[in-house]
């Protein structure tokens, strides 16, 4: 549609009642000025911008239909091939079942036809090629032998074992297809004398010692010449099947096999074995071998006769005559055989699957499926038999015919219906997350935020702090209570932990708290603020002794508070004395820790004393990355003689047992874990004299870190275990391990310690350390010592800023195995972390290890150790 042929019609009209031509000029002028253009152009834009979304959305709808379309034949003709791939599997499979059957019908056939053709050239060619006797009345024990032993090692299957002699005498073995039941046969004949047949019954053993000497039980005369299977025998001149006969003095008929042997010098006959199957025997092993009531199994020989039939209604006595079934396999009264028979592919020994039908009354045809597989034994040049093979194909489960069932056309209905809902909910969830994000777009009002997010922690507590104070650097009470707050901060060494309920409550004057609560987000009126509240509007204490305070920077903010009067040792004195006062007042509020923390810090100051330290006046780095190294038995001494120099300093146990309790605790810690523990206690003494033992204002402080390092470790010995996350290979998560083990550890110095008092004081320490061992408290220990130590205090003794510095000594020590070099840390990782299989979890944790945790622990061991120690320590390699 084109933009300026489309409106024709002028949207301002002359007056038609009007004939003056101005009237006239006036609508044409309007009509061709430059706003009416300017909006007929706009509307043909509209009509056109209409038109192509219409368009636009008839063509949606029709690729949306024709998609559906699509989908619904791609997914028809996806079932359909399902259906023939199944049907072919299945088909395949089905026949692989089928042969699968006949073959091993086939090979137990050919196995009950091979074995007697087996032993029968056997022992011929045994005897013959053999140097032992010919078959005489004098060897006829030692050949009745070797067939009682040919027997025993066969199947059981052959009914007699015959060797027949030129003179017409008999060695022979009669079984009736069972190893438990043995007879041996002899007749003595000559040319001139007809022999007798005697029976032999065998012992347990299966022999007759008085064979064939004595007589046994007579069974008649007997001439091995006249026999048919002798003669049989000598028309050939290798093993061979006799036709189906009848033995003389035996009313069943057997086949036999047989084979001569004659001489290569004389060419004259030196004796015939014959051994015997019976065709029972065969008739009924080949119903044993029936895989169901449906199949049929079958034997013909070369003339046509059924040898032995299996699985039809009829029995063997009604179609055989003394045994002998005398049909052909066409002339079975069995509807099966009947049909299988008339297929054009029968008489040309072929397989093939035929579709036979059968009346079941009433007018109704049952049609059944079945698989003929046919092989042929030859026997001899003369003889042969062809094994029939009938396997009905529908006892096969599932040949395809069945797929569409019920079940399966309501899955596939399932499948469906789910997939259009999951389609409907995901456009209805597009068409919401779009409105609603249409509606953000279009909104203009702004959230009303009502607190402030906050991260708490010491620096940031003091931050705030200082941003109050500039706030309100006029009023005198503010600063009161922001000195008060500091002072209970320092002075309190042991709750490391910042509670924002129990600071916003510390504070007396109204306005000061409200801001603090605003800032936190804490409601005045909630059950966490209001649990524990004193009332402070009732407070009227007398806090002129403490100076406004400055702050400059929020890492060394403590620079301005050392100079201030509240670190003054009367007043920290006068404050300490005021909190006793209202501890009495309080009594619900006593605590033993408390009265400890009173303690703790009036504990008598004992002279400095370095002399137990291994390195008194150098510290030397190289030694230290040499502990890790050492084997066993060295890092157990050193670590026990830094202990026992540390214990002989100041006298607080007895040497000999200190020395064997420690030897003991050490033993607990794995051989290969202890180059960890002989690191650390290392790099315990190397802090302590390079600048700790200084700066301490109790020494017992120093042989408290060594305890709770051994109590530490031992606590870790299970850190090689690979089922252990990676950050429980370096740090303690639970404290629950380690207050066991340093209890323990404690109660068993007790009995030995020389000082009472200095064993309560190194029981409090130890307390103190082990409650900061989870790397929980780590970040905030580290915190308060870049806080309230600074560099200008090193080498200066520290009042409450030593449970700080105790602290950051045992939990740097502790991860000793993280303090050096790139590469000596590396080397650590690969020992602990090779066997974890999460390679992608490792490195995160690595870089989160080095860029938070590693950094702010250098950044603090540089601020209270200096540059050059801080350097030295993490170049070593």
């Amino acid at each position: 549609m084109k933009l300026g042929d489309t409106i024709t019609m002028p949207f301002i009209h002359a007056n038609r009642n009007d004939s003056s031509s101005s009237s006239q000029k006036s609508a044409i002028k309007a009509q061709n000025s430059i706003y009416q253009d300017f909006n007929r152009r706009r509307n043909a834009v509209r009509i056109d911008r209409y038109f192509i979304l219409l368009k636009s959305a008839r063509i949606k709808k029709a690729i949306s239909a024709l998609a559906l379309v699509l989908v619904i034949t791609i997914f028809a003709i996806y079932i359909i091939l399902t259906r023939q791939t199944f049907i072919s599997f299945a088909n395949n499979l089905k026949d692989t079942m089928l042969f699968s059957s006949a073959e091993q019908i086939l090979s137990s056939l050919w196995f009950l036809i091979d074995e007697p053709s087996f032993f029968t050239s056997f022992l011929a060619n045994f005897i013959k090629d053999s140097d032992i006797p010919l078959p005489s009345k004098e060897t006829a024990f030692d050949y009745a032998t070797i067939l009682t032993n040919s027997f025993r090692a066969s199947s059981a299957n052959i009914y007699w074992w015959k060797f027949g002699l030129p003179s017409g005498s008999l060695i022979a073995l009669f079984s009736e297809e069972t190893t438990n039941y043995i007879k041996w046969y002899y007749a003595e004949t000559t040319p001139d004398k007809l022999g007798t047949l005697y029976a032999y019954d065998t012992d347990e053993s299966f022999q007759n010692l008085s064979y064939p000497f004595l007589p046994g039980d007579p069974e008649g005369p007997y001439n091995s010449t006249d026999r048919y299977w002798y003669e049989y025998a000598l028309s050939t001149t290798h093993t061979t099947w006799t036709s189906l006969y009848f033995s003389t003095g035996f009313t069943e008929p057997v086949f036999s096999s047989v084979a001569s042997v004659v001489s290569d010098l004389t060419n004259e006959v030196q004796f015939v074995v014959s051994l015997d199957l019976r065709l029972e025997y065969v008739q009924q092993y080949l119903k044993n071998m029936l895989p169901e009531r449906e199949s049929r199994l079958a034997i013909t020989s070369s003339d046509g006769f059924v040898v032995a039939v299996a699985g039809i209604d009829e029995q063997i006595d009604d179609i055989s005559t003394e045994g002998i079934i005398t049909k052909t396999i066409d002339q079975l009264e069995d509807p099966i055989w009947q049909c299988v028979t008339k297929h054009p592919k029968f008489k040309s020994i072929e397989n093939y699957t035929v579709e036979c039908e059968f009346p079941t009354g009433s007018d109704s045809v049952d049609t059944s499926s079945y698989r003929i597989i046919r092989s042929t034994v030859v026997f001899s040049e003369r003889t042969n038999w062809t094994i029939h093979i009938v396997l009905k194909a529908d006892e096969v489960v599932q040949t395809g015919l069945s797929i569409y069932n019920n079940q399966f056309i309501i899955s596939s209905l399932i499948c469906f219906v789910v997939w259009i809902v999951i389609s409907i909910i995901v456009f209805i969830l597009k068409r919401y997350l779009r409105a609603e994000q249409t509606k953000l777009l279009l909104s203009k009002t702004k959230k009303k935020i009502n607190h402030h997010v906050k991260q708490i922690g010491v620096l940031q507590c003091f931050t705030i702090l200082r941003n109050i104070l500039a706030a309100h650097e006029n009023n005198e009470n503010i600063s009161n209570e922001m000195n008060l707050a500091v002072a209970d901060i320092l002075s309190e060494p042991e709750n490391i932990l910042f509670n924002k309920y129990e600071f916003a409550r510390s504070f007396g004057n109204a306005q000061v708290r409200k801001k603090i609560l605003n800032i936190f987000g804490i409601k005045i009126d909630s059950d966490e603020f209001n649990s524990e509240n004193p009332n402070h509007a009732e407070k009227d204490e007398d806090h002129s002794f403490i100076n406004p305070i400055v702050f400059d920077d929020e890492y060394n903010l403590i620079n301005n508070f050392k100079s201030n009067d509240i670190f003054n040792d009367k007043n920290i004195e006068k404050l300490n004395n005021k909190n006793d006062k209202n501890n009495k007042n309080d009594k619900n509020n006593k605590n033993d820790k408390n009265n400890r923390n009173e303690k703790g810090f009036e504990r008598e100051r004992l002279n400095d004393d370095r002399s137990y330290f291994i390195h008194t006046n150098q510290v030397n780095f190289v030694e230290h990355k040499a502990i890790i190294n050492m084997d066993y038995n060295e890092i157990i001494n050193h670590t026990l003689r830094i202990g026992k120099l540390m214990n002989e300093a100041h006298s607080v146990f007895e040497e000999n047992e200190f020395e064997r309790i420690i030897l003991e605790e050490l033993n607990k810690i794995p051989q290969n874990l202890f180059k960890y523990c002989g690191d650390s206690i290392d790099l315990l003494n190397l802090l302590c004299t390079f600048r700790v033992n200084l700066m301490l204002s109790d020494k017992d402080m120093i042989l408290a870190m060594y305890l709770a390092l051994i109590s530490f470790h031992v606590s870790m010995s299970d850190r090689m275990n690979d089922n252990l996350l990676p950050i429980r290979k370096y740090f303690l998560i639970n404290i629950d391990r380690i207050f066991d083990v340093s209890s323990d550890l404690l109660e068993r110095l007790k009995p030995y310690s020389i000082d009472s008092t200095r064993f309560k004081n190194i029981e409090y320490y130890v307390e103190l350390l082990v409650e900061t061992t989870p790397i929980s408290k780590h970040i905030e220990i580290y915190d308060r010592c870049k806080l309230f130590i600074p560099s200008i205090f090193q080498d200066q003794q520290l009042k409450f800023e030593s449970i700080d510095l105790i602290r950051f000594t045992y939990n740097v020590s502790s991860v000793s195995l993280l303090v050096g070099s790139n590469e000596f840390i590396n080397s650590n990782h690969e020992a602990l972390l090779s066997n974890y299989r999460g390679k992608r979890d490792i490195e995160g944790f690595k870089n989160c290890m080095k860029n938070v945790y590693l950094s702010k622990m250098h950044a603090t061991i540089k601020q209270i150790f200096g540059s050059k120690f801080s350097r030295s320590i993490i170049s070593v390699k």
